[in-house]
C-alpha cells in the first residue's frame, strides 16, 4: 500500500509540476513575443518537434513495452531496454535526417499563412530542433522500463526538467527564437541524461546476447496506440494551422487559449486517469472486470463533479484568467481579451476531455487500442469539418468551436462503442449529475459575477479571487449531489490486493 501511494504521489506531483512549468513557459513566451507575426513563428517552432515526436512515439511505447518489461526478469528486461533503445535511436536518427531535408515544407504545412521570410527563419531553427527527435525517442523507451520497475520519480519529473530548461532559454537569450532552439535542445539532453542515469549501465555483450522478440499483438497495439495518441496530439496542431490563415496573431491566440484550458485539465482532471489506469489494468488481468467497471463509473462521477464547475468558472472569468496569466511584456489588453474570449469557449470542452480520459484508460486497460484510434479519427474529422465551415466567417472562434465539438464527438463515440459491448458507464444518474453540477456551478458563481460587474474598480486579480470563492461554493454545493462516491473511488483505487 505504501509503495502504491508513493507511486501515485510521484505521478500526480510530476503531472502537476510539469503542467505548471509548461504553462509558465507559455507565460514567459507571451511576455517576450506577445501576439503577432513573431509569436506565430515561435509557436510553429515549439510545435514542430512535438508533432514529429508524437507521430513517432506518442504514448505508445509505454502501452507496448511496459507489459513486456513487467513479464521478464530483471536482467532480460534490462537487455530488452537497451536493445530497444538501440533500434529506436537508429530509426529515429534516419527519420530525423529525412525530415531535416524536408524542413521547409514542414514549416509551410504548420504555418501556411506565414510570410516567405518567416518561413526561411523558421526552417533554419527547425533543422536544429529535429536533431532532438532521437534523444526524446530513446528517453521514451527508458521511461517505459523505469515505469515497469515501479520507479516513477524520473519519468514523472522529466517534463518538469525539460520545461525549466526551455523557460531559461526563452527568458535569458536575447533573441527569442534562438532561446527556444537552445532551450529545447538543452531540455531534451537533460531529460535523457536523467533517465540514463536512473537506468544505469550494462555490458555491450549482454545487450547483443538478448534475443527477445516482441509478440505480434504487442506490436499491433503499439502501432494502434501510437496512431491514436498522434491523432489526438494533432488536434491543436490542426487548429493552429487553420488559425494561421486568419489575422496575424491568430495562431498565438489559439495556442495560448489552448494552454489556459490545458492547465486545469492537466493538473486537476487528467490525474484521475493516470492514477486509475494501473488499477484498471490489474483488474482486467485478474478477471475482475466488474471491479474495473465500478471504478470507472465512480471516476467519471468524480470528474463530472469537478469538470462542470471548473468549465463554468473558466468560461465566466476567462478574460481575467488570461489577463493575470499572460498580460505582461508585449501582450497588451486587447491581445489578452482576444485570448480570454477564445478560452471561454474552449473551456466548454473540459467535461468531455475529462470523461474521455477515463474511457481511454478503460479501453487501454482492456487492450482495446483500436477503439481509441477510431474515435480519435472521428474527432479529427469533426474538427476539420467545423473549421472549414466556420473559420472564414467566425475566425478564431470558428477554430475553437471545432476543437470543442471534436472532443465531444470523441466522448460520444467512445460511450456508444462501450455500450454496444455491454459496458454502460454513462447511466441515467450521470446525466442528472451533469445537469445538476452545471446548475449548481452557475448558482455558485452568479453572486460573484454580479459583484465583479457591479464594482468596476476591481482589477483582474481581484476578480480571479472572487472566481476562486465562487468555485469553492460551487464545488461544495455539487458535493451534496455526488454523495459517497468520493470515498468509494479512493477505496477502489488504493485498496490492498487480497492474498
Amino acid at each position: 500500500m505504501k509503495r502504491l501511494l508513493r507511486a501515485g504521489t510521484w505521478v500526480v506531483a510530476g503531472t502537476l509540476l510539469g503542467k505548471l512549468a509548461g504553462f509558465l513557459r507559455e507565460v514567459v513566451l507571451a511576455s517576450r513575443v506577445g501576439v503577432g507575426a513573431e509569436a506565430d513563428l515561435a509557436v510553429v517552432l515549439f510545435t514542430l518537434p512535438d508533432m514529429v515526436l508524437n507521430l513517432l512515439v506518442g504514448g505508445a511505447f509505454g502501452a507496448a513495452l511496459v507489459p513486456e518489461f513487467a513479464q521478464l526478469g530483471a536482467t532480460p528486461a534490462r537487455r530488452l531496454m537497451f536493445r530497444s533503445s538501440l533500434v529506436v535511436v537508429v530509426a529515429a536518427a534516419l527519420m530525423g535526417a529525412v525530415l531535416v531535408v524536408f524542413a521547409s515544407p514542414l514549416v509551410r504545412m504548420l504555418g501556411p499563412g506565414l510570410s516567405r521570410a518567416s518561413i526561411g527563419r523558421a526552417t533554419t531553427h527547425a533543422r536544429l530542433l529535429l536533431a532532438t527527435i532521437p534523444l526524446s525517442a530513446v528517453t521514451a523507451v527508458m521511461a517505459a522500463y523505469l515505469t515497469a520497475g515501479r520507479r516513477f520519480a524520473v519519468p514523472a519529473m522529466g517534463t518538469l526538467a525539460y520545461n525549466l530548461v526551455v523557460i531559461a532559454g526563452v527568458a535569458m537569450v536575447a533573441a527569442p527564437l534562438d532561446g527556444i532552439t537552445i532551450g529545447i535542445i538543452g531540455g531534451s539532453l537533460l531529460r535523457l541524461t536523467l533517465h540514463a542515469w536512473r537506468t544505469g549501465g550494462t555490458r555491450l555483450e549482454a545487450v547483443v546476447a538478448s534475443q527477445h522478440s516482441h509478440p505480434r499483438d504487442v506490436v499491433v497495439r503499439y502501432l494502434e496506440a501510437l496512431a491514436a495518441s498522434s491523432v489526438l496530439m494533432a488536434y491543436p496542431i490542426v487548429a493552429r494551422t487553420f488559425a494561421s490563415l486568419g489575422d496575424p496573431g491568430s495562431v498565438a491566440v489559439v495556442n495560448y487559449a489552448g494552454k489556459l484550458v490545458e492547465l486545469p485539465n492537466g493538473i486537476v482532471l487528467g490525474v484521475f486517469a493516470v492514477v486509475l489506469f494501473p488499477t484498471l489494468s490489474s483488474a482486467f488481468a485478474e478477471g475482475r472486470s466488474s471491479d474495473a467497471e465500478r471504478a470507472s463509473r465512480r471516476a467519471i462521477r468524480m470528474v463530472i463533479w469537478l469538470a462542470f464547475p471548473l468549465a463554468v468558472g473558466v468560461a465566466l472569468f476567462a478574460r481575467d484568467f488570461a489577463t493575470v496569466a499572460l498580460m505582461r511584456g508585449k501582450l497588451d489588453v486587447d491581445a489578452a481579451n482576444r485570448v480570454g474570449s477564445a478560452t471561454a469557449w474552449w473551456a466548454l470542452s473540459l467535461p468531455a476531455q475529462a470523461a474521455s480520459s477515463i474511457l481511454v484508460a478503460m479501453l487501454n486497460a482492456r487492450k482495446d487500442t483500436r477503439t481509441a484510434l477510431l474515435t480519435s479519427l472521428l474527432g479529427l474529422a469533426a474538427l476539420v469539418a467545423v473549421c472549414v465551415a466556420t473559420r472564414g466567417r467566425f475566425g478564431v472562434h470558428g477554430v475553437v468551436a471545432g476543437m470543442v465539438l471534436a472532443y465531444w464527438a470523441v466522448l460520444i463515440a467512445q460511450t456508444w462503442t462501450l455500450k454496444r459491448r455491454g459496458l454502460d458507464l454513462f447511466e441515467a444518474g450521470l446525466v442528472r449529475l451533469a445537469f445538476g453540477t452545471s446548475a449548481m456551478a452557475v448558482a455558485g458563481f452568479a453572486p460573484f459575477v454580479l459583484v465583479a460587474r457591479a464594482v468596476p474598480s476591481l482589477n483582474a486579480t481581484h476578480r480571479l479571487a472572487l472566481a476562486g470563492l465562487g468555485g469553492m461554493l460551487a464545488l461544495a454545493a455539487c458535493s451534496r449531489i455526488l454523495g459517497d462516491d468520493r470515498a468509494r473511488l479512493l477505496d477502489v483505487v488504493w485498496k490492498r490486493r487480497s492474498t
